[in-house]
């Protein structure tokens, strides 16, 4: 994926985050770089997009994270490969109920409760790994959703949900090219 700032094409040499690999998607950097200006480190970064990627980071720089395909990927991809289940789509953004009363509500709960699970995991992984209390940053299409998700779920952690984080990394790009 190309981003350009000012006509320019945006790459990873211009965000400042050590430890970035070559393949470190440039929407992953912008999203934890803006993270980094607005919250400092350690910073946990989930973007609920297409891929749901989960990426750390702290005062060294990128510590790493996780890719597994998103809420909507996974509702479509059980219509896909199985014969019996339907097609569906979360279009709407309440909470699925837990317990469905039809297969579509649980193919709903099954997909978002086990994914907000996977990502409650990391969280805790995360905030075992750091001695101060990290910031967790909610981002993309279903950002709002999972960080709604994990409201009242006991995890001592900021829970912010900022659904413009990769343009505060984009506006960082800009402020270091005019520097």
């Amino acid at each position: 994926m190309l981003w350009q700032a000012h006509g320019k094409q945006v790459t990873l040499a211009h965000v400042s985050l050590a430890g970035m690999y070559s393949s470190f998607g440039i929407d992953r950097a912008l999203a934890v770089w803006g993270a980094i200006e607005c919250w400092g480190v350690p910073i946990l970064v989930i973007d609920g997009g297409t891929a749901l990627t989960i990426t750390a980071a702290d005062q060294s720089g990128l510590r790493g994270g996780a890719i597994v395909p998103g809420l909507h990927v996974q509702l479509r991809s059980l219509a896909q490969a199985t014969a019996a289940l339907p097609a569906t789509d979360r279009s709407a953004n309440p909470l699925p109920p837990r317990w469905g009363l039809t297969t579509v509500e649980a193919i709903h709960s099954g997909v978002f409760y086990c994914l907000l699970a996977g990502v409650q995991d990391f969280i805790r992984a995360w905030q075992q790994d750091n001695q101060v209390t990290p910031t967790i940053v909610f981002t993309g299409g279903d950002g709002a959703i999972l960080w709604e998700g994990l409201q009242g779920r006991s995890l001592s952690v900021p829970l912010v949900f900022e659904p413009n984080l990769m343009f505060w990394g984009m506006r960082r790009v800009r402020e270091t090219a005019k520097g």
